[in-house]
This record gives C-alpha cells, sequence and structure tokens, in this order.
C-alpha cells in the first residue's frame, strides 16, 4: 500500500500545473515628496488631453515612409501632465512631488499588425517633476523634466489576469491578452484605448499597496486614451527641430536603452513628407475623422489613468487527468489492502 501511496503522491507531484498568476489591484500609500505621503490612493489621472504621443513607424512596407495600414515596427515617446491622486471611495488631491506638478515621460516599442491595432513589446514609464503647470507644453519634449531625477520608473509586464474589488477602482478586471495593446475605437477609428501592465523599476516604494503586508511584488496598470491629430506648425515647431528630435532620442535612449540603433528616429522630413527613409519622423497632417494618415508616423493627444497592483503568489493546482489517475492509484491501494486483510484473517 505504502508503495502505491508514494508512487501516487509523484505522480501529483510531477504532473501538477501552475496555475497563473493574479495581479489585484487596491489601494495604498503615494509619495508626495521624500517624507510625505497620501495615504488610500487607488488611481493617478491625467486629463484626457493634457499630454501627446509620438509614434515613428521604421520599418514601414516598400521604401518610404507611407501609411498602409499593414505591418510596421514603430518607437513612440510621450508624455502626461498628471492631475489628481484619486482616493479609494471618491475624492481628489492634486498630484505634486515636492509641491511641484508631476509628468509622466514613457518609451515604448511594439509592432503594428494592422491599422487597427498596436501591440507594445517593450516599454518604461518613468515620473518626474515640473516647475510649474504652465512650464510644461506637451509639444515640446524639453519641458517634460527629464533634465531632472526620475521620481520612479516602471517597466513593462507580460499581461495577466487582473481583479480589481474594493478598495481598487474597478477599472482594472481584465484579462491577460486585454494588456499591452491598444485598439481603434468602434466608432471613432482615429481614436486608440488601451491597457498596459508595468513592474515597479525604481523607487518601488513610491506606491505601497496597503494590503501588501509580506512584500509581494508591485506595478501599476495604465489606462491610455488617444486621439489622432493633424501635425501642424504650431503643433511640431519644438518637435521637427535638431534640439527637438534630440531629446525625443535622449527619452528614448535613457528609458528604453539598447532598444534602438538609433533611438526614437533618425531624423526629420517635415509634415507630411512621406519621402526619405522609413526610420526618419514625418508626422502625418491627417486628423480624427479625416482621412487615413498620409504619412506612416503620427501625433496623438493622450490620456492616462494609473492603477496600482500587488501580484498575488503563484500556486500549483492538480490537472484533471492528474486527480483521475490519483485516484485511480488510491483505489487500487485500497483493494491491495483490504485483500491483504482478509487473506491473513482467513489464514
Amino acid at each position: 500500500m505504502f508503495r502505491l501511496l508514494t508512487l501516487s503522491a509523484a505522480v501529483v507531484l510531477a504532473t501538477t500545473a501552475n496555475a497563473s498568476a493574479d495581479v489585484v489591484f487596491g489601494a495604498g500609500s503615494v509619495q508626495t515628496g521624500p517624507v510625505t505621503t497620501a495615504p488610500n490612493v487607488n488611481l493617478l489621472n491625467s486629463g484626457s488631453s493634457a499630454g501627446a504621443q509620438f509614434i515613428n513607424a521604421f520599418n514601414t512596407p516598400g521604401n518610404n515612409n507611407v501609411f498602409t495600414g499593414q505591418a510596421n515596427n514603430f518607437n513612440a515617446v510621450g508624455s502626461a501632465l498628471m492631475s489628481t491622486y484619486g482616493m479609494n471611495g471618491g475624492g481628489q488631491v492634486a498630484a505634486t512631488y515636492n509641491g511641484l506638478p508631476v509628468v509622466a515621460v514613457f518609451a515604448v516599442q511594439g509592432t503594428a499588425p494592422s491599422a487597427a491595432f498596436f501591440s507594445i513589446t517593450s516599454g518604461t514609464v518613468a515620473l518626474y517633476t515640473v516647475p510649474s503647470i504652465a512650464s510644461y507644453n506637451q509639444f515640446d519634449p524639453t519641458t517634460f523634466g527629464t533634465a531632472g531625477p526620475a521620481i520612479a520608473t516602471f517597466t513593462l509586464r507580460a499581461g495577466e489576469k487582473s481583479t480589481d474589488a474594493p478598495p481598487g477602482s474597478g477599472i482594472f478586471n481584465l484579462t491577460a491578452g486585454q494588456y499591452n495593446q491598444n485598439s481603434i475605437n468602434l466608432v471613432v477609428n482615429a481614436a486608440n484605448q488601451g491597457f498596459t501592465l508595468f513592474n515597479e523599476a525604481f523607487n518601488p516604494n513610491f506606491w505601497n499597496d496597503a494590503n501588501n503586508p509580506t512584500n509581494l511584488q508591485e506595478g501599476v496598470g495604465v489606462r491610455t486614451d488617444e486621439s489622432l491629430i493633424a501635425a501642424t506648425s504650431a503643433n511640431t515647431a519644438n518637435l521637427l527641430t535638431p534640439t527637438g528630435l534630440a531629446t525625443l532620442n535622449t527619452i528614448f535612449n535613457t528609458l528604453l536603452p539598447g532598444a534602438s540603433p538609433f533611438g526614437f528616429a533618425t531624423n526629420t522630413g517635415g509634415i507630411g513628407n512621406s519621402g526619405g527613409p522609413a526610420s526618419d519622423f514625418n508626422p502625418s497632417s491627417a486628423s480624427s475623422g479625416g482621412a487615413a494618415p498620409n504619412t506612416a508616423d503620427t501625433v496623438f493627444t493622450i490620456g492616462a489613468t494609473f492603477g496600482h497592483f500587488r501580484v498575488e503568489p503563484i500556486t500549483t493546482v492538480p490537472e484533471p487527468m492528474t486527480l483521475a489517475v490519483f485516484g485511480g492509484l488510491m483505489g487500487a491501494a485500497g483493494l491491495v489492502y483490504r485483500k491483504r486483510r482478509i487473506t491473513k484473517v482467513l489464514a
């Protein structure tokens, strides 16, 4: 009997399946300075158009910077001015650090399998401060605060099932496959929405889950809302210059070192210019509701909502076949035991 029990236990151990780890969103304390915090925060919010994203598709099909709606690889850099920390149960406090406004700056890389879908394969988000709201210009990368030290950084995490029950915000109840991608709005095809997961990196104590006494891994989920806008001489005046391009490249290379041999872009070719190498940044002059972009590169407004999660421990559960085998072996063990006992009694 004991040999059969040992065998059945070995079968169970050999064929158990690891259950996917879930991420659980909740509330926690956020650093508002080196020694001050805001408690009970479950959201970090920006205005819906308080930021901008610049996308450079660097290996478009064909020879030029032409938007074709086919698969592309892309680099993107952008930022969003954060407005408030949302409190569990309602209410807001200003999103500041040391009394200064906070800006989320990001660099991501990914693929666009179609004109309707963007998949993010690597990325980093960093939080910085700026001297004032008036000093920040979402279309001027030199104003993003990146010359100073980062408050905290977060790096891309693979999508996982998430649960967002109280004290969470309730907006991050998603499957693994719904993360790390942006898709077009079904009604307004120049507007995109998406969710992304990031692990804590630099300064992991920036946002601490109040229900994480065992120091489980933590991170943030980010919901983004974007709208395509026409590139104009006004909103690209600080982008299509040597200084603007150098700043975009510095941000990209700092947040994603080694991801691209040329950083964000090799050069700037002008608004609506479909000529030159695909690695140039030539923003389209198309806008939401209008025609398709006339170049492969685009400018979007962007708004962001951050939630905070902890990672639940990975558990192992027997597969259904394992349970069947285990039950069969246990039954066999019982029959052998009873047969041996009856034999001994008769003897």
